[in-house]
């Protein structure tokens, strides 16, 4: 991940996951949380470990 601003790099890894998953509740979703500013997805992104894939 790259910030364009800073010029700062991330590199996420995990283990045990087969995805990365990356959102933000952006405008819609900000409003619906309680705990969460109307503006607060501007500087906000989640970076959660999932499986994603069928388990056969």
């Amino acid at each position: 991940m790259n910030n364009k601003t800073s010029k700062n790099n991330l590199k996420i890894v995990g283990s045990g996951h087969d995805s990365v998953v990356i959102w933000n509740p952006w405008k819609e979703g900000a409003k619906k949380m309680n705990d969460f500013d109307d503006d607060g997805f501007i500087e906000m992104i989640c970076v959660e470990m999932a499986n994603t894939k069928k388990l056969s």
